[in-house]
């Protein structure tokens, strides 16, 4: 993820965390809850490879009034079928919405264990993948689900809803991954990219 505003901040910095995702030893069991949650697909695309250039081309050529890139053969922008067709990701049914709990009950409730310093809500994918990505074969059902939603966290957290800090996750995403159960359809992909974009030719 690149941080904000070149024209600010000078050089442009980019993060990209899915190179570790091939570290986490899912079980058999594991795969067939990411598969159930509908990001069986998703956990397969292979590492991204960055290109600072092409990054800092479009944030030059993004523009805030209409959510758009402004490139030489027109007006484009980010649709729910590009995130259906390239990520795999369902984009119809039900939205995932519901209240947020506090970060730390969350933590405790879903994952089992709270970071120390649960600093501004989120928490950092090296943690998670210190603590989650490895899970035994003979764990018990509650844990192989804390471990799959540890690492459903990772993922989300590091692609399509990965943060401006480059290294961490908001905790809030752990509402949506506490039944595991058809997480594929999130209709907030679309407006979450436009926010990022937005956010590297803003100031913070």
């Amino acid at each position: 993820m690149c941080i904000p505003n070149p024209q600010e901040h000078g050089v442009l910095r980019c993060h990209e965390h899915t190179s570790l995702l091939d570290q986490w030893k899912l079980t058999p069991k594991q795969i067939k809850l990411v598969e159930k949650a509908g990001f069986g697909y998703l956990r397969l695309l292979p590492a991204m490879s960055l290109d600072n250039a092409l990054i800092a081309a479009l944030v030059e050529w993004w523009r805030r009034e209409t959510n758009t890139f402004h490139l030489s053969v027109g007006e484009l922008t980010i649709t729910l079928e590009d995130v259906a067709l390239l990520l795999g990701l369902a984009i119809d049914g039900e939205p995932v919405i519901g209240p947020i709990s506090a970060p730390i009950a969350a933590c405790e409730k879903q994952l089992g264990r709270v970071l120390e310093d649960l600093n501004g809500g989120m928490v950092k994918l090296t943690w998670l993948k210190e603590f989650f990505s490895e899970c035994p074969e003979d764990a018990s059902p509650e844990e192989t689900e804390r471990c799959t939603r540890a690492y459903l966290l990772y993922l989300v957290g590091s692609t399509i809803f990965s943060t401006t800090s480059g290294n961490k996750v908001p905790v809030m995403y752990l509402f949506c991954l506490k039944t595991l159960t058809g997480l594929g359809s999130l209709l907030g992909v679309q407006e979450h990219w436009r926010f990022c974009i937005e956010r590297l030719v803003t100031p913070p």
